[in-house]
């Protein structure tokens, strides 16, 4: 009898094989359906991830961040009128005892004539050494008499005598802008002459309090960073102590609410720019990773004594950087805050970073005194938001610069000219063609001597008289012509004392322009008055290895203007010691820089000649890139004086200029082991993307390089450039450094968009220590266009942990001329890179695709192989 099949498609069996096949059919189709959705999507975000406002909104959506609605907002405001209406019922006197409380934490004040006279304050007591330092620090702060009254009369004598020839100089100017300053001035020099007693008892009144904000600001920079404790560190201490103490006394009894402390990130702690936060209340959170065992005490006669324990702060995973709490014994016990890997959140004031030692050798870390720790999650009743609104109406801290005095500087140079020209002769000059005049000779050693001091003279746009019918000038026009004078081969009719002193410099040559056209300028005003010749001791390089065909270049020149006797004619000579290849910021124009100059200059050098910058600089750049150098102070006029042209006349020439070379390139010309100073290329014209990582703001303190920038302050943007899909290593000795897709650079800016500087933020905590720190990080990405200034150097943490302190970064150093928040750069060069970049991402995003159905497809078909051969096998053993 034959075998019943039991898998009959109408039976259960066949029914339940037949879904099976089924399932299995369209099992593998729904899977690569479903990887090709979601790579797709992973190509998308890739795309989005770069995005912060596409970042935040992701975050939201899945809950990382706080989601900002119309009722949060709107009880944001209902909060802040209840904080109104409880203000309004303090009295004015309560506020301004307040105030005064907020101007001692912060060190600087709201109130117009206090910060005029703390910064002058501050100037005085910089000029200070540290004995007289601590002097005052003892005779103003500490509880009892010391005896050192008579360390501080050396000071006050040199402050008086500062502040009488600052005022002197002022009413001289008899300019109205001067008249706060005057009455400031007249107001110190009456506190600095009465009885040094009396610095025991200052009055509290408004010079009272700007002398000791002023001496508790100019002790807390004094700390140096990077050091030991040092002795010298010692009263510094006990005076932050007992402001510590201060601040502890508002905290305890809520009257000062620890939110209202600005929060401070690890970076900014660390900056070299971190004097802002110096000795003010600062905000931290960090994991507890030690607890030091040993236990400290700082004290001194007169001062309160601090019993202390240190602990040992990591920010957070992304930053390994540690950061010491100094922490009074009796604060530690009252938080029950040493217990290990807990999270903690410390309020008080960063004094210095300290240097220690540790198994990977000599490192540094920021010091924090504490005033208060409590946990990050503990929520304390808000009462009042006044020192928040303070610090938001703070203004940004100046450093005040004294007035120029150029009667020294003009007695110098008239005590030089005197003693020169009274051993001329008459009969000392030449009748040959060809032969300088002794006279001549004589004003190139003296520009030579005073050249620092003739520039400063004649930058103020006047006609100083000197001796001898010889002026201080300063002329522009256009050279038409240069001859090498060989002082070897120079000859006179008798011996030229000039020349011998020329030979014993071991200077060899100087030179001679043939003019075209000139204009003496007095008073920015252009005169008829002309100059037949012009005498100096450099050129730029450019003007001397040009020898062939026609010459014509602009130029301005800072001199002596005097009439000399050469070849038989009596000729207005200007003696200068350098020329300056720039046209008059005042005169210049598109149409002026573009003429036929020869040799023929590149677009954008006509561009740097309209701005009105010397392009003679170059020379100086390129002796700093062989090898790469960071920045000194002996190129401060070319960097600080391009900032200030690009911010002030920039944007209204708008140049149309073509990039003259990729970032790639110059960074491939660069990285090479055998690159000199030569092949290290600057003031090329750039464009391209950049993601920025921090903005800085940059202090500038001395007086000439202010004027140079024509501002107090400049920002620096640590960013990293996009550089597609190139592989750069950079040489160590050792295995070099890989650099693939981005590299580190620095843009430099005098002026930041409101886009990038968050200047309409709330007035919530962070955006005030924003603002007030000057240290921000937008992680946004931007666009970019202006100068590759130059490469620079200088030290990153990283790579001092991992090569050692005698290898530094080197970065390219760009001054902006235009920043875009996101898009394309403008040049076509970027964007075909960007263009090869995508394609390339999608080339790679479907060949995975492709690669998944081939491997789909063969897995598929193997397993349906394999379930056909099972069926057969089962028939079979039926």
């Amino acid at each position: 009898m034959p075998t019943r099949r039991r898998n009959r498609w109408y039976g259960l069996e066949g029914q339940s094989d037949s879904r099976t096949r089924s399932f299995e059919k369209g099992s593998g189709t729904r899977k690569l359906v479903s990887l090709i959705v979601l790579l797709v999507l992973v190509l998308i975000l890739i795309q989005k991830v770069s995005d912060s406002k596409q970042v935040e909104k992701v975050g939201e959506a899945v809950g990382l961040f706080e989601k900002v609605n119309g009722n949060a907002k709107q009880s944001e405001s209902d909060s802040v009128a209840s904080e109104a209406e409880r203000e309004s019922s303090h009295s004015s006197d309560a506020a301004q005892d307040d105030y005064w409380l907020f101007e001692q934490w912060q060190l600087r004040s709201t109130t117009s004539h206090q910060i005029q006279a703390q910064q002058i304050l501050e100037y005085l007591l910089s000029l200070s050494n540290a004995n007289e330092m601590s002097a005052l620090a003892e005779q103003i702060f500490s509880e009892k008499e010391l005896g050192s009254i008579a360390t501080l009369e050396g000071w006050r004598t040199n402050a008086l005598e500062l502040l009488d020839g600052w005022e002197e100089t002022l009413v001289q100017a008899a300019r109205t802008e001067d008249v706060n300053v005057i009455v400031a001035i007249e107001g110190i020099a009456k506190l600095l002459r009465s009885s040094t007693q009396a610095f025991r008892e200052l009055p509290d009144d408004t010079l009272g309090r700007a002398f000791r904000l002023a001496l508790d600001h100019q002790l807390a920079i004094r700390m140096e960073d990077n050091q030991n404790w040092r002795e010298s560190d010692h009263l510094a201490s006990l005076r932050t102590w007992q402001r510590i103490n201060e601040l502890r006394q508002k905290m305890n009894v809520a009257e000062f609410l620890v939110d209202d402390v600005p929060n401070v990130e690890v970076m900014q702690l660390v900056s070299t720019s971190n004097k802002a936060v110096k000795a003010v209340p600062v905000r931290f959170r960090g994991t507890i990773v030690k607890v030091d065992e040993r236990k400290g005490q700082i004290k001194g006669a007169g001062w309160p004594t601090v019993d202390y324990r240190v602990l040992w702060l990591k920010p957070d995973e992304a930053n390994s950087q540690p950061v010491m709490v100094y922490c009074p014994n009796d604060l530690l016990e009252q938080a029950n805050a040493s217990q290990l890997n807990r999270l903690i959140e410390v309020a008080g004031f960063f004094t210095k970073k300290v240097a220690y030692a540790s198994q990977r050798g000599p490192e540094t870390a920021p010091v924090l005194f504490a005033a208060a720790i409590r946990d990050p999650e503990l929520s304390i009743a808000k009462v009042s938001r006044n020192y928040s609104r303070w610090l938001g109406r703070l203004p940004a801290p100046r450093t005040w610069l004294p007035p120029l005095d150029l009667n020294k500087p003009l007695s110098l140079v008239v005590a030089t000219v005197s003693q020169s020209m009274d051993s001329v002769k008459a009969d000392d000059q030449s009748s040959e063609p060809k032969a300088v005049a002794e006279s001549v000779i004589r004003m190139l050693l003296a520009t030579s001597k005073h050249a620092p001091e003739i520039n400063q003279l004649c930058g103020e746009d006047r006609a100083w008289p000197v001796v001898h019918s010889i002026q201080l000038v300063t002329v522009r026009g256009v050279a038409a012509g240069v001859n090498r004078v060989d002082v070897d081969k120079q000859r006179v009719l008798k011996a030229s004392t000039g020349l011998d002193a020329m030979k014993r410099a071991e200077q060899k040559q100087f030179y001679q322009l043939e003019i075209e056209e000139s204009n003496v300028v007095t008073r920015s005003d252009t005169s008829s008055q002309s100059v037949d010749s012009v005498y100096c001791n450099r050129l730029p390089t450019d003007w001397i290895a040009f020898d062939e065909g026609a010459f014509r270049q602009p130029f301005e020149a800072s001199g002596f203007l005097l009439e000399a006797r050469i070849g038989g004619t009596n000729k207005k000579v200007l003696v200068t010691d350098e020329i300056r290849w720039k046209i008059s910021q005042t005169d210049s124009s598109i149409a002026y820089a573009s003429l036929d100059w020869k040799p023929k200059l590149t677009p954008q050098l006509q561009y740097a000649l309209a701005l009105g910058w010397d392009l003679s600089f170059r020379d100086l750049l390129a002796s700093q890139q062989s090898p790469v150098k960071p920045l000194s102070s002996i190129e401060s006029e070319p960097l600080y004086s391009l900032l200030r042209l690009e911010s002030e006349r920039g944007q209204k020439l708008s140049p149309s200029i073509a990039p003259t070379a990729s970032l790639t390139s110059l960074l491939e010309s660069s990285l090479a082991k055998k690159s000199k100073g030569s092949t290290k290329k600057s003031m090329e014209w750039i464009v391209g993307n950049v993601r920025v990582v921090r903005l800085s703001k940059m202090p500038v303190e001395k007086q000439r390089e202010g004027s140079w920038l024509g501002s107090d302050h400049y920002y620096e943007l640590d960013c990293m450039a996009d550089i597609g899909s190139v592989t750069l290593e950079m040489p160590t000795s050792g295995d070099p450094i890989i650099y693939s897709g981005e590299y580190p650079m620095t843009i430099l800016t005098r002026e930041i968009p409101d886009w990038l500087s968050d200047a309409d933020a709330g007035p919530d905590s962070e955006a005030i220590a924003a603002r007030d720190f000057n240290v921000i990080y937008p992680r946004m990405r931007i666009q970019f266009e202006g100068w590759f200034y130059r490469f620079w150097s200088y030290k990153t943490q990283e790579i001092t942990q991992s090569l050692g302190s005698q290898h530094r970064q080197t970065a390219p150093l760009v001054v902006a001329h235009r920043l875009k928040l996101g898009g394309e750069a403008s040049g076509t060069a970027i964007s075909n890179t960007n263009g090869d970049n995508a394609k390339l991402q999608w080339l790679i995003g479907l060949a995975g695709v492709g690669g998944i159905w081939w491997f789909l497809r063969r897995w598929f078909r193997s397993s349906k192989n394999t379930i056909t051969t099972q069926r057969s096998e089962s028939r079979f053993e039926r």
